[in-house]
Order: structure tokens, then sequence, then C-alpha cells
């Protein structure tokens, strides 16, 4: 193992209460506040761990609506979030691109069948170009997760400067390494070759227009944007990461179709109602086809359809997508039975995927994070290497908070367990420390994917 080749596999208080109820709400009461204190209880662990600055929730049932908003839109500010405050939503944004996928479908402009070089003749004679449509919006297309020319200049915005010419350079170099049928892979590459060929190759516009003309203009959705206008950003909820640095909305260039859209609250829960009632419209029936259950996914018991995840949960059965960018994290959850939907939009890095589980009648522990000793921590500090991947690693702290950053890498918040066990949430691995008999900390253990690295200090 070179020292290139390890990457830890990422890329991607006290709490201020709002509560608000809609529609019919009056008449369900006793539900409401039930499912009320839940949320609280759980929103209240997530904010004595301290991993969040502000939420916002919304829950549908039947015809009532509820929304609740936790924190801060930004640090300091002393105001909540609203349903009117913009998050990134990350990857839900799939969802919008594999409606579209549907749509074209339906219009028999398209088939899922298609080959990827039926619209960019460029990638003829190329593995890439033999990835179907259908594969693309499933995860199942052989494509990583993000490419291997992705070196971004902007840490802060990493997206912005992934062009087209970066990422045909990609495609035409990509190898499938496998057999198919290719297993499951999430990849956000996948998503984004599928966004930018139905806009820039298919229809000749961008994917913003695109995607405004077809979807967003059609439900209504006013306050869905990939960009924001000077006038929207003063109802921007600010993004933070796991350091609670501030973290700019994110550009995503050619792979917008991944991961790029903005939306308030209200417009969310707007799209979780049309996605959950059969309507006989064009993208009525776009919906309802991307919502039909294609493969397997690499979870137990789940099945994917265009882009969304199906699970049967209790007496549930859950439609559902997350998402996740720099400094922002979303979840969109519904049963289209029971006419329940429940979203979560949150401006921090760290999840909060917990607030949602009481709606759903699950039992869900939010992580107990300890305080450790910064005596104790201060101990740990300092420069390590590996020799085996002739690979360095620094343990710092970062403001205030713990971290270790990888040579060649940025900065990565550790999450403590324990004295000496510590958790990358990012990436699910851990760092396990170890003292010497004088009681100094020289080495520790970087576990992840079942592989344990030594890391000793010089």
């Amino acid at each position: 193992m070179t020292a290139s080749s390890y990457r830890i596999g990422i890329i991607f208080f006290v709490s201020v209460l709002a509560f608000q109820v809609t529609g019919a709400a009056a008449s369900a009461a006793s539900w409401s506040d039930a499912i009320r204190l839940k949320i609280d209880e759980n929103a209240a662990r997530h904010f004595q761990n301290r991993s969040q600055v502000g939420m916002a929730v919304g829950v549908i049932s039947g015809e009532q609506t509820l929304t609740w908003s936790y924190g801060e839109s930004s640090l300091g500010s002393g105001i909540q979030p609203s349903v009117d405050h913009f998050f990134e939503i990350g990857s839900i944004t799939k969802t919008y691109t594999a409606t579209l996928l549907a749509l074209e479908v339906l219009r028999n402009r398209v088939k899922l069948t298609d080959p990827v070089k039926l619209y960019w003749p460029e990638l003829a004679d190329t593995d890439a170009g033999e990835i179907t449509l259908e594969s693309l919006a499933t995860h199942h297309s052989g494509l990583p997760r993000m490419p291997n020319n992705f070196e971004p200049e902007d840490p802060l915005n990493p997206f912005k400067d992934y062009d087209q010419e970066r990422f045909l350079i990609f495609l035409k170099t990509f190898k499938q390494n496998q057999k198919r049928p290719y297993p499951y892979e999430y990849s956000n590459v996948g998503f984004g070759l599928l966004g930018y060929l139905l806009s820039e190759k298919l229809n000749r516009i961008s994917y913003e227009k695109y995607i405004h003309e077809q979807l967003i203009v059609p439900l209504g959705l006013t306050d869905t944007k990939v960009q924001l206008e000077p006038k929207d950003l003063i109802r921007g909820a600010q993004g933070y990461n796991s350091f609670f640095e501030l973290i700019p909305f994110w550009d995503l260039n050619v792979l917008n179709g991944a991961g790029v859209l903005k939306a308030t609250m209200s417009d969310l829960l707007k799209y979780a109602r049309f996605n959950m009632n059969e309507e006989l419209s064009d993208l009525g029936q776009a919906v309802a086809l991307a919502q039909e259950p294609r493969a397997d996914t690499d979870q137990p018991g789940q099945r994917v359809g265009l882009a969304w995840h199906m699970d049967r949960v209790g007496n549930y059965s859950m439609v559902s997508h997350s998402g996740a960018t720099g400094g922002y994290r979303a979840n969109l959850i519904f049963d289209k039975n029971k006419k329940v939907a429940a979203t979560m939009l949150s401006n921090a890095a760290n999840s909060a995927n917990c607030i949602l589980a009481p709606i759903f009648e699950k039992t869900c522990e939010v992580e107990k994070w300890l305080q450790v000793d910064p005596v104790l921590q201060k101990k740990m500090l300092g420069h390590f290497y590996f020799e085996g991947a002739k690979l360095a690693a620094d343990i710092l702290l970062k403001n205030g908070a713990f971290a270790i950053e990888i040579e060649g890498q940025g900065a990565i918040r550790l999450w403590a367990r324990s004295d000496l066990d510590y958790v990358i949430r990012e990436a699910d691995a851990s760092v396990v420390f170890a003292s010497d008999s004088d009681g100094q900390f020289n080495q520790f253990k970087l576990i992840q994917n079942g592989k344990s690295l030594e890391f000793l200090r010089r």
C-alpha cells in the first residue's frame, strides 16, 4: 500500500425550540403532542452532544402538517431556522433527477436500457459508454462514488472546479473491474452523469434551466433552487462543518444532478406530499415510475427504484433518501399507504438521523460522545507515521475540537466513545490510542473496513 492509496472514505449548545401546527392538526392534538415530545427528547440529546447548530423538522400525517425548529440558523444569531430558511438538501436532489428521467421515459424520448454513448458519442468504445440509464439511476453502474481525478482547489467548495473536461477524462479512462451484473455501489458520479445527459445532451440546456422548467415550476416549488440569488441568501441557514467552521453553499458544476439543490422546509414538504399522492398527471406517473423497486442494495431487505430506497420497518413501508454536503444534512422519508412523511434539515455536517425515528415508531439511540479531559488529550497531540504505507498523520486540535489529519487530506473530527477510543463519523472508522507504561501516548490504530493501521509517534 502506498501513501496515495489510502484515503479515509469521506466527501462528500443549548437549543431553542419553536413549534407550529397547520391544517387539521387541532383535531389530532394528542398525536402531535406525543410526537413532539419524542422528537424534542431526541433533539435535546443531539444538542447536548454539541453536534448541531440548527434543525428544522417537518411532518405530514394525512391532511395535517407539523413543523418544529431547533437551535440557530447561524451561530450566535439567536434566530431560529424556519420553514422559509434555505438549506442544502444534498443527495435528495437525486430523486428529482430520477423523476426527470422517468418523465423522459414516459414521453418516449429515452429508454431505461439506453446506453450512455447514445447521448454522449465521445464515450463510444469506452466502458462508461456501455452503462445504461437505468443502472445509473439504481447505483448498479459499476461507477465509483467519486471520480479518481477529483482534486478540489477549494476544499470548502470542492466541486466548483470539477468541469466537463475533467469529467470526460475520467469517463474515457474508466475501466470496469468486475463483470455484469454489477453490484449496488452508491455513486455520485453516476447521478451526476445522469443529470448531465438529460439536461446538456438530451435537451441542450443547463441542468438549472432543465429542472426549473420541467419539475420545479410545475410542482409550484418557489423555494427550490440550484443557485441562490442575493435576496435568497438573507433566508439562507448558514452551513457548518464538524468543527463549526463556516461552509458556503456548494456549486456542483457538471455533477449537479447528484446533489446541487437548495430548498426550504416548506418546499420540501410540498415535494414530499406530491410523492405520496397518486396523480394521473405526467409528473404523477413519473413519480410512480421512479418509486418502482428495481434492484437490491447492499443492505439486507432494502430495494432501490430510480434513486429512491425502499425498506419495510415494522408496520411501515418506507421510501426515503438522505442528503449530505459540507455544511448540511437532510432526510426525507414517507409511507404512501399511511400518508405519513417526515423531513429534517440541519445546518451542520453531523448526523441527526434519530430525530425522525419516533414518527415511524422506531427506536433510535442518539450517540453519546464524551467530553475528554483536555489535559489527557493534549498528551495525544503530535505527528505520527505508519511505516507500512509511508503515511503520516497529525493528531491536533482544530477550533478546540480533537482531530486527525492524514497526509494530503483535510482535518477530520474525532468523537470520543471513551478516553482512548474515538470515532470518525463521516467514514465509519475509529482511532484507538494506547498508552505506554509511563503514561505517554506514542501510538494509535486507525481502523476502517476491517483493516488496522498502526501509527507510531515521530
